[in-house]
């Protein structure tokens, strides 16, 4: 038995001494933060049809991938689009960037790439859009 016990221990100290245990800490990094996305939304009166045009600004120095998905619940049509968002540029989306005039009643949401949450917009009377940000 103590033979097996004086084996164990020296094996344990060779293989900490082979390994490179020096004592140090082991450092567990935390979770990344999920932030929102440097985008803000604003609403003008569409020239061409009816609804209006969704105004997405890029409020960053960077170039930002984006994915919008929008609804109108009345008539249960849905829309999806991808874009890129130049730095500090707004893109403008309607009928002519992806045939949808947006609405009152309407809503959706953009994703960027790269960030946890999502922009979330609902269309309100007078061409006005009411924002905020979740996962």
């Amino acid at each position: 038995m103590q033979k097996c016990v004086l084996s164990f221990v020296f094996l344990t100290g060779l293989m900490l001494y082979l390994t490179g245990c020096d004592n140090s800490t082991i450092t567990v990094s935390s979770p990344p933060v999920i932030s929102s996305p440097p985008i803000s939304v604003t609403m003008r009166a569409s020239l061409l049809a009816d609804g209006g045009v969704l105004q997405v600004h890029n409020l960053d120095a960077k170039r930002l991938s984006c994915t919008l998905f929008a609804s109108y619940p009345k008539t249960r049509e849905t829309v999806d689009y991808e874009f890129i968002l130049e730095p500090n540029k707004t893109k403008e989306i309607g009928i002519l960037e992806c045939n949808w005039g947006f609405a009152e009643g309407g809503s959706g949401w953009i994703k960027v790439q790269g960030y946890g949450r999502k922009l979330n917009f609902e269309i309100l009377p007078s061409n006005r859009v009411s924002s905020n940000f979740s996962f």
